[in-house]
């Protein structure tokens, strides 16, 4: 680690002060502290799927002991970000053993991925489609699944292909009905009926529980008392609890708490395993009671986050003009992008941990899966992430719904 000098702290404080207000005194501060950077950043290889993972392994010796790695998104529509982490999971896999790769998807419906990694006669396509998340309908993604497939085709090894998110009924219901019968089947698609039609027609979180709890104990004791121990027990017990999750996720909180506490099943169910996790910056990140928080304060140092990011270019959204390409607002001084890359290197990776020299608090690109006009907000980036992930320029993800427009 470099120390940082009394003359460097004191040009992050201004920075911290005065964003915003003098963007040539800005400029000039944003570039010492990216000369400091700059000595401290892994240069990566561009994004492209050829250039396999090698420029990652400065990081094997960082990453031993490592049980849960999040990769996080700024976006869910930039193809290069999607592309890097593709990258990093082949080096997760192959240099670190890393066996089970989780998504922000429905948790019953990711799980179903694994029919066409094992060689069922299903295409990549459709079993990605059947998640039912336009983000994840992306060549990108197929890319990685079908690379999934090669892997255990080429080593005879295999990479469980799971998710966490607890957002619809159908897939729990489609799981349940193969276990429960008689009156816990019956009792099973009214819940189903009833929570998606509630849940179809509110735009706000759901907190039902109470008038679900008793059909919910109802099947679950109906499964502890007929089904024998081992996995079809604990997986149908584990779909009643996603049920159970989605009657009661008034706040937009507890859906992280609840993909936590998923990734955590996950993880119980195959201890000797690791994890890596795909889903959006805001979720995999260390505060703010988010996923990343709770899987830090339950596995400490096991779990580390790792955000991504980019300076300029565009991405795939939901906005005024429907799912489409949208230019992205480009960073500009007063955001860690800028000083980001004022270094020069267009992909870079760096690790956050004590570096004094960065500043505590600058805008930072906050979009998802909608495209806002103003897509920055305050941030203290080494506070949410144990790394950072800088791409210089982002193209949009490419839709499997329309011709692919690269190989």
């Amino acid at each position: 680690m470099i120390k940082s000098s009394p003359l460097l702290i004191f040009y992050v404080l201004i920075i911290q002060i005065t964003y915003g207000q003098n963007d040539t005194i800005i400029s000039f501060l944003e570039k010492e502290v990216s000369n400091s950077i700059k000595k401290d950043a892994i240069e990566l290889y561009s994004a492209n799927l050829s250039n396999g993972s090698n420029d990652f392994k400065e990081l094997q010796k960082k990453l031993t002991g490592v049980k849960i790695v999040g990769l996080g998104e700024v976006t869910h529509g930039s193809s290069e970000i999607f592309k890097m982490k593709h990258r990093f999971i082949r080096f997760l896999v192959e240099n670190l053993d890393f066996n089970i790769f989780s998504i922000e998807g429905n948790m019953p419906e990711a799980y179903d991925i694994n029919r066409y990694i094992r060689n069922s006669e299903e295409t990549a396509k459709s079993v990605i489609g059947g998640m039912g998340f336009w983000t994840w309908y992306t060549y990108e993604l197929k890319d990685l699944v079908e690379w999934f497939k090669n892997y255990r085709f080429e080593n005879g090894e295999k990479v469980l292909f799971t998710g966490f998110d607890m957002q619809s009924p159908k897939g729990p219901v489609k799981e349940l009905k193969k276990v429960l019968k008689g009156n816990a089947l019956d009792t099973l698609f009214y819940l189903g009926r009833s929570i998606d039609s509630v849940k179809s027609n509110s735009r706000k979180g759901l907190n039902l529980l109470d008038f679900y709890s008793g059909k919910i104990d109802f099947l679950r004791n109906w499964i502890k008392i007929n089904l024998e121990e081992g996995n079809e027990k604990s997986w149908a017990l584990q779909n009643i609890r996603i049920l159970e999750q989605i009657t009661h996720n008034e706040d937009y909180r507890l859906r992280d708490y609840y993909m936590a506490e998923n990734v955590a099943w996950i993880y119980k169910e195959n201890p000797k395993s690791k994890i890596v996790l795909w889903a959006h910056n805001e979720h995999v990140k260390n505060s703010n009671k988010s996923m990343g928080y709770h899987l830090k304060e339950k596995y400490g140092d096991s779990y580390i986050s790792i955000g991504f990011c980019f300076y300029e270019g565009e991405y795939t959204a939901a906005g005024n003009g429907g799912i489409k390409v949208y230019k992205a607002q480009k960073a500009y001084d007063g955001t860690y992008e800028s000083v980001f890359n004022k270094i020069q290197v267009p992909y870079f990776i760096l690790d956050l941990g004590d570096k004094e020299y960065l500043p505590k608090s600058l805008l930072f690109r906050k979009t998802g899966a909608i495209k806002f006009e103003n897509e920055f907000a305050k941030t203290h980036l080494s506070k949410d992430y144990d790394y950072i992930v800088f791409i210089q320029k982002s193209s949009a993800s490419e839709l499997m719904n329309k011709e692919r427009r690269t190989n």
